[in-house]
């Protein structure tokens, strides 16, 4: 038995229930009538455990509701309460027997009863050869009866029913309330029907009727059938997640191809964004890795200790020679790849003629083969030379064949301190010594030594064999006033070209003369670029996300407005706000993995087109970072607006969407 109490309906300011009353008895057809808009299906709403109306006071079998608890409301619905809606009671995406499956996996019937007993019922309502039909396909008496099947599926102690032959002719009208009558009276259920048609509601057991703000109970029937009190025993647990999984399967099986476009869709625009992004990165390493390799990332730092006044970074023999702390203090500082001398020895005589000329080291890093308009590739380039274009000229060199020549240099071996012009400067002490080399290579004529004003007579020599010849001639006795000689300059190389100008900085700040420059003076416009070019990758790949993100929402924000009704045929079975939440998040999940297979595919295609059609080079690549963010923008694409739809849907409670 169930007592409502204390019933007070109001829309708005206008208030068409005050201070009702209703009981519904076990084997009794309740019928509810009233004029259009005197609240009869608010009361339904009420007695379902769907309105949002909580005033009253509801009690289930001696047992009372919380009304604020929609969990408990949602226990009630899904086993002990069949909802029959005048309109829309039925899935239109979901065949007979799937409809009538879904309302049986809400109330947790067993898996092994299921075909047997939506067998039964299509047999008890005449309707077993239509188990494969849509909605679409039924007649209106034949859809009462499925919807009223829905209902009886579950096993409930309760079946509504709102104006259940409003829209059937006389014959099908009798068919659907007699099936009512029938299960009132031969299975013990409480059956409340609210209708205008007085067939009805003078076939029923109770009639209330709605008038003047009041619920009169106006006739009953002289004799009760005695059923007994014992009911299912209720249950709060949660759907399986199979219930979810089926639901969505047999839901996706209508408007298939609409569902495989917008999923087409989404899945070539997450693949253009994940392509845009990695593309981006790619490309910036890409550029990156080229400026590398194409500058020497070579800063160039003197002790401008000379009494000369200089602003820019030059070789000078009578700057004070780095001391062992402040070189230590150079190689030390952050980015640092390597820090090398520099140092001119000057030469009198080439193969015995006067020249006068200076011999300048080198290192790999310096590429002098990409300098050079001649070279000869059969010299090592760890022993060969290099010529500056005027000293060949000069030399009459026009062609390297193993090109062999002694040099006749003056080698400093330590270093003494003497006075000049009233300051104390550093003098080189010098020995004499000839040194044998083989040209590799004549520099093109545009290159010069920058580091110093030695002039253009300069032969590049490799550092690793000058360091030897010093190492021969370093001093063994050093005098008063006299200490071992050291270079006074120095190139320091950067592990990436992009951290030159830091370095160039931060080297500047060891000791006030300390000069440094670097030849390549655009580092900081490449950089800017190379960073420009991420950036806006990284913007239209958020202007897209954004777009899909809008588009997608706008979808299911539509889709959700057409699926309004089946929400709030779920509800009405016992699906609580959490379920709705589940149900939507796992239809997202679902469609973001397929999502993220054909994203997978797109990229990989596009990928073989970019790489090998486009820019020949691998600018994006099929790694794990890539499919981590093609799985990010798939869930992120799919589940953000199926969030913002489940606010929107939960928003509404079920008697509301009916109404509209």
């Amino acid at each position: 038995m169930i007592r409502l109490k204390n019933i007070d309906i109001s829309f708005g300011n206008k208030v068409v229930i005050q201070d009702g009353e209703l009981t519904v008895r076990r084997g009794w057809v309740t019928a509810i009538t009233g004029p259009s808009g005197s609240g009869k299906t608010t009361l339904l709403y009420c007695l379902g455990l769907i309105s949002s109306q909580s005033g009253h006071r509801y009690e289930f079998d001696g047992a009372e509701i919380d009304l604020g608890n929609d969990r408990q409301k949602a226990a009630y619905r899904k086993r002990k309460i069949g909802y029959v809606f005048q309109n829309n009671n039925l899935i239109e995406t979901m065949n007979v027997r799937d409809n009538l499956l879904t309302s049986l996996s809400m109330a947790g019937g067993a898996p092994k009863t299921e075909v047997e007993k939506t067998e039964e019922l299509l047999e008890l309502i005449s309707l077993s050869d239509k188990s494969e039909l849509y909605p679409r396909q039924l007649s209106g008496g034949e859809k009462q009866r499925i919807a009223i099947a829905c209902a009886l599926i579950k096993n409930p102690d309760l079946i509504i029913a709102d104006e259940p032959t409003s829209a059937l002719d006389g014959g099908n009208a009798d068919a659907v309330f007699g099936l009512l009558q029938k299960i009132a009276r031969e299975q013990g259920k409480m059956v409340v029907v609210a209708t205008h048609d007085p067939n009805i509601y003078s076939r029923a057991d109770d009639v209330y009727v709605i008038e003047d703000r009041k619920i009169h109970l106006q006739s009953a029937a002289e004799a009760a059938i005695q059923h007994g009190e014992a009911v299912s025993k209720l249950s709060t647990k949660k759907l399986p997640f199979s219930f979810y999984t089926r639901y969505i399967r047999a839901n996706s099986r209508r408007n298939q191809l609409r569902k495989r476009f917008i999923t087409l869709f989404c899945a070539l625009a997450v693949s253009f964004i994940s392509l845009c992004i990695d593309f981006g990165q790619n490309f910036v390493a890409v550029q990156e890795d080229l400026m590398n390799r194409i500058s020497n990332r070579e800063i160039f730092v003197v002790n401008a200790t000379s009494t000369k006044e200089r602003t820019q970074a030059k070789y000078d023999p009578s700057d004070r020679s780095f001391d062992s702390k402040l070189y230590k203090q150079i190689k030390k500082t952050s980015g640092v790849d390597q820090v090398i001398p520099y140092f001119e020895i000057w030469g009198s005589k080439i193969d015995g003629k006067d020249f006068f000329y200076y011999v300048v080291p080198y290192y790999p890093d310096q590429l002098m083969d990409q300098k050079s308009g001649l070279f000869d590739e059969t010299v090592p380039e760890a022993e060969g030379a290099y010529l500056s274009h005027q000293l060949a000229q000069e030399l009459e060199i026009k062609r390297l064949d193993k090109r062999d020549l002694l040099l006749s240099l003056s080698v400093p071996t330590k270093l003494r301190e003497v006075e000049q012009e009233g300051n104390s400067i550093e003098q080189t002490v010098t020995r004499p010594d000839t040194l044998s080399i083989t040209v590799r290579g004549v520099l093109e004529g545009q290159i010069e030594n920058s580091y110093s004003d030695s002039g253009k007579n300069v032969i590049y020599v490799p550092f690793d064999v000058l360091q030897t010849l010093l190492d021969e001639h370093k001093a063994e006795k050093l005098e008063l006033g006299e200490k071992e000689w050291a270079p006074s300059a120095c190139w320091v190389t950067a592990y990436r070209y992009g951290e030159v100008t830091t370095i160039k900085n931060d080297i500047k700040k060891l000791d006030p003369k300390i000069l440094a420059y670097n030849r390549y003076q655009d580092f900081e416009a490449m950089t800017a670029s190379i960073q420009e070019t991420r950036q806006v990758m990284l913007i239209i790949s958020i202007a897209i996300l954004i777009i899909v993100f809008l588009m997608v929402t706008v979808i299911r924000i539509h889709e959700t407005e057409r699926r309004k009704y089946e929400v709030c045929v779920l509800k009405a079975n016992g699906m609580t706000r959490g379920g709705v939440y589940r149900l939507v998040l796992t239809e997202s999940f679902w469609e973001a993995a397929k999502i993220l297979v054909i994203a997978f595919l797109f990229t990989c295609l596009l990928a073989a087109l970019t790489n090998f059609v486009l820019f020949h080079q691998e600018l994006i690549l099929i790694n794990w970072k890539l499919i981590l963010a093609l799985l990010g923008i798939s869930l992120l694409s799919v589940t953000a607006p199926s969030v913002a739809t489940i606010l929107f849907t939960n928003r509404c409670e079920p008697d509301k969407l009916m109404r509209n």
